[in-house]
């Protein structure tokens, strides 16, 4: 599955695929609400952030073309989010 990761990225990068925006959700958020429910104790404020960078994430799709590993792209920047919040 991970193979299928890059592939992904591209197709919303390029073709505003909503499907593979679908896929890179689910594969990354529950992972992703894991870490950041480790650094905020407000676990509605941590579904709160995560939701917000997938949001971001499709508003600035077309960029996604230049992130090499979208994984650490996602995990830096909800690590960034949470001082901003």
């Amino acid at each position: 599955m991970k193979r299928k990761v890059p592939e992904w990225v591209n197709d919303v990068a390029e073709n505003d695929s909503h499907e593979s925006f679908e896929k890179l959700y689910t594969y990354f958020s529950s992972g992703l609400l894991a870490y950041v429910s480790t650094i905020v104790d407000d676990k509605e404020v941590a579904l709160d952030l995560v939701q917000d960078l997938f949001l971001t994430l499709w508003t600035n799709r077309r960029t996604l073309s230049a992130v090499s590993n979208i994984g650490h792209y996602l995990y830096s920047s909800i690590k960034i989010m949470r001082y901003v919040m």
